[in-house]
């Protein structure tokens, strides 16, 4: 008689499992109660390098990566009091299933089996209309998923039309020794909340921030530890954008700051501090500094434009960029 797959050792069960991929996962679970209580008992990991959940109305969808699922990945989406699920060109209808619920259990099973580090974890909705109703029911849903598995590692971390509670209250459930870039684009100006991100210990380990079309009312201060950020600021003053230029001459992780602005106080005592520009162009309302980097084989480049919006920009550059004249 030949052995079936029940019959193997549990190490030999493990490689199998862990050779087949997420997707087969999902299959596997559903051949019989064995399967599933050994994936239970032992979560293989998936080794998948993103996971991304995008929001419509009654429709949710997951997308892993290019190769391991379809570009549109899996589709959940309601059906009177149906879920119909839709994986590449397979549709399957799930009667008295709820789309929402069956979304999650999935999930939970996809953060189960990821060990190894996430590349990236996204959340989108680009639909107004469920900007106060889907969207923070899901964000509370994927909390608790989160809330019942191991930490899950996550390097980037990204979340289209958000507002900085959403962002904190998944964000802390991450690894926090692991994340390496945090991003965010709003639709809604509003930077309540940004506070208690700023305290989060991912926050003190990222490498990167970009947050897009939000003003945000915070010091510069907040920033220096970055290796790039892109961010705009309600105000800024001359003595923080001292303290960054400083920081980009002297620290040996600050690479680039990209720095939007309202109100600058005290602009004319930063540009006396920067000296005369190395150009200046009045119709554009640009101007361009450089600056040498003590024993280094870099120097900084900062680029000034006034003409649609206020705008800094401060990089590391190779020195042989460096104009002599």
């Amino acid at each position: 008689m030949n052995p079936s797959l029940t019959d193997m050792p549990d190490v030999v069960l493990r490689q199998i499992f862990t050779d087949v991929g997420c997707p087969e996962i999902f299959n596997l679970r559903k051949v019989c109660r064995f399967f599933r209580e050994f994936l239970q008992k032992f979560p293989i990991d998936s080794r998948i390098p993103l996971i991304n959940i995008t929001i419509y109305k009654e429709l949710r969808i997951i997308k892993l990566k290019p190769g391991i699922m379809e570009t549109d990945g899996i589709r959940y989406s309601k059906q009177e009091t149906h879920c119909k699920i839709r994986y590449g060109n397979s549709e399957k209808i799930l009667e008295n299933c709820d789309y929402s619920d069956r979304i999650f259990e999935d999930l939970e099973i996809i953060i189960a089996h990821q060990k190894s580090v996430l590349e990236t974890l996204e959340i989108f909705c680009r639909i107004p209309v469920i900007w106060d109703t889907e969207f923070p029911e899901t964000v509370q849903r994927l909390q608790k998923v989160l809330e019942n598995s191991r930490k899950l590692k996550v390097k980037k971390f990204y979340m289209h039309y958000s507002n900085f509670p959403h962002i904190s209250s998944l964000l802390k459930l991450l690894d926090a020794e692991k994340i390496e870039e945090i991003a965010t684009f709003s639709m809604i100006k509003n930077d309540i909340g940004i506070e208690d991100l700023v305290k989060l210990d991912h926050w003190k380990n990222a490498k990167r921030i970009k947050i897009y079309n939000v003003p945000i009312n915070a010091s510069l201060q907040n920033f220096l530890h970055f290796e790039e950020v892109t961010v705009e600021f309600t105000r800024i003053s001359a003595d923080e954008m001292i303290l960054v230029t400083e920081n980009l001459l002297k620290s040996t992780i600050a690479r680039e700051f990209r720095i939007g602005y309202t109100g600058f106080e005290n602009e004319i005592q930063f540009l006396n501090y920067l000296g005369p520009p190395r150009t200046s162009d009045d119709e554009t309302n640009q101007k361009i500094w450089y600056k040498r980097i003590e024993n280094s084989s870099e120097s900084l480049f900062i680029f000034q434009s006034t003409e649609h919006n206020n705008y800094f920009r401060l990089s590391r550059i190779p020195l042989s960029d460096f104009p002599e004249n």
